[in-house]
Formats: structure tokens, C-alpha cells, sequence
């Protein structure tokens, strides 16, 4: 769907018009609405006063990035505006941890980014105490096992990996929850706001061992996972 597809199916919609879509088409107009709005916030960011503010890039992101723009919205912002090095740190985090962001590009912001800026004083605190050496698991799915390149998020906590390998579904037998040992100065951040203990490392610099921790949950998460109760002890999900 092009812009003018969008603007003018838009347009319909706001006439209280009802449109019969396919999956497929439905897809294509979520698609375009967040390019307009990743546009929109684009225009917004370069209008205000340069260097922009944490305060300001975050204000951005929160209205212009909604579900699926906001870390292609952060990107385009990065490459178009002046940030304060506060604005760079802080809007990394707000854009990674509420986006959905591409491996390469985010390892190399994380890699420019201040971790003292970026981090909370909580996670900050135990970013800097972090053990020698360091376990860590994640969540994903056979394919990425396979291929053996992961993505940046991992966790010091296994349950919290098993909730994102098994969330949707106990059952999926394509999912597993990895485990590897890594040195703490190769942790780029550490977030726990959503109590995920998250980390954040590239482990493939260098190329760390990886084996698998569980090919299948627990029976205590299926139990929770069909009790609708939370999937992490004390996690918010």
C-alpha cells in the first residue's frame, strides 16, 4: 500500500465507512499507518530545537511510535537530529525495550551509547557489580539455535527465559531456552524495570558456546500457564 492508498483508505475510515480486508490487507495498512507515523515523527523531531533533550526524544517516541515505529522511529531520528549524548542513551533504552529493534543497528547504538545514561540507578548498580564469570539464558526458537547468531537480549534468570520461549504456547516444540557463561565487561546494558534482569551482549564478540538449558517448561510454568497466573515468579508479566 502506498501513500496515497493509505491517506485515501484512511480517509474512508474516518467517514465510518467499513471496509472488508483480507488479513493480508489489513497487515499492509498497519504497515503504512506506522511509515506516517514514523514520518510524522520525523517532521515533529527536526522542528524542535536542536540539540534535542531526553525529554523531548522520549515525548517523540511515546506519541509517534506506537506499537511497531517506535525503534525505526528512534533510528530515523538518530540519523536526522542532534541529540544531546542523555537524549542518544535514554531514548535507546525507551526505543529497544518498547520496540522491536534490528540486531545490527542496535549493537552498534548500544555500543555508542553512555551506560550510565541509559541505565536507571538500580540497574546501573548491578550493572557494575555483575559476577565473573556470568550465566545467562534466553528464549527463541529452533532456527535461531540453529543458526547460532542470537539476538542482544538475554537474562540472569532462566524462568524469565522460559516465559519468552513458551508464553504463547507450552506446547510449541520449535521454541528452546538457551544458556551461556559470559564476562561482565561484555554486557552493553542491564534493565530490570519489567523484573526480566535483562542483559544485553552480543555474544557472538567473541563467539561464546551455547547450549541448550531446556528443550521443554517446566511443569510448574504449564501449571501457571494454564491457570492464566503469572509465568515468572515475581516478573510482570
Amino acid at each position: 500500500m502506498n501513500r496515497r492508498e493509505y491517506l485515501n483508505t484512511r480517509k474512508r475510515l474516518m467517514n465510518g465507512e467499513t471496509l472488508s480486508w483480507t488479513p493480508e490487507q489489513a497487515a499492509e495498512y498497519v504497515q503504512a499507518e506506522t511509515r506516517e507515523r514514523i514520518h510524522d515523527g520525523v517532521m515533529a523531531a527536526r522542528s524542535e530545537p536542536q540539540p534535542l533533550t531526553a525529554e523531548t526524544v522520549e515525548r517523540l517516541l511515546v506519541q509517534y511510535g506506537g506499537n511497531w515505529g517506535v525503534w525505526p522511529l528512534f533510528v530515523e531520528i538518530v540519523r536526522g537530529c542532534t541529540l544531546t549524548p542523555a537524549a542518544f542513551s535514554s531514548g535507546l533504552t525507551t526505543a529497544y525495550t518498547m520496540g522491536h529493534a534490528d540486531r545490527e543497528t542496535a549493537l552498534l547504538l548500544f555500543e555508542w551509547a553512555d551506560p550510565s545514561q541509559m541505565m536507571n540507578a538500580d540497574d546501573l548498580a548491578v550493572f557494575r557489580t555483575l559476577p565473573d564469570p556470568l550465566t545467562i539464558y534466553r528464549g527463541c526458537d529452533m532456527a535461531e539455535y540453529e543458526r547460532d547468531i542470537f539476538g542482544l537480549s538475554w537474562s540472569t534468570d532462566p524462568a524469565v527465559a522460559e516465559f519468552f520461549a513458551w508464553r504463547f504456547n507450552p506446547d510449541d516444540t520449535e521454541r528452546v531456552v538457551v544458556r551461556t557463561t559470559i564476562h561482565p565487561e561484555q554486557v552493553l546494558a542491564y534493565f530490570n524495570e519489567r523484573n526480566e534482569r535483562e542483559v544485553i551482549t552480543d555474544i557472538q564478540r567473541p563467539n561464546t558456546p551455547v547450549e541448550v538449558n531446556a528443550w521443554e517448561p517446566t511443569a510448574a510454568f504449564r501449571q501457571r500457564h494454564a491457570d492464566g497466573q503469572r509465568l515468572f515468579p515475581d516478573g510482570g508479566k
